[in-house]
């Protein structure tokens, strides 16, 4: 995600306010200090154009 972020040229603040979450949330998500729900990982991934794929294993 944070590759896309990039490329998409869009900063870990700016990608907090589109998604409604705190910065620092983000920043968070981003390094692996936290497990993210997947409510909240839907709202960051949205305004990547990103989507969610399960399979089964």
């Amino acid at each position: 995600m944070i590759e896309r972020r990039t490329a998409m040229d869009i900063s870990q603040r700016t990608l907090a306010e589109r998604c409604g979450l705190p910065q620092s949330s983000i920043a968070r998500i981003e390094s692996f200090k936290t497990t993210a729900k997947i409510d909240t990982l839907l709202k960051f991934m949205q305004p990547l154009e990103l989507k969610l794929q399960v399979a089964a294993l």
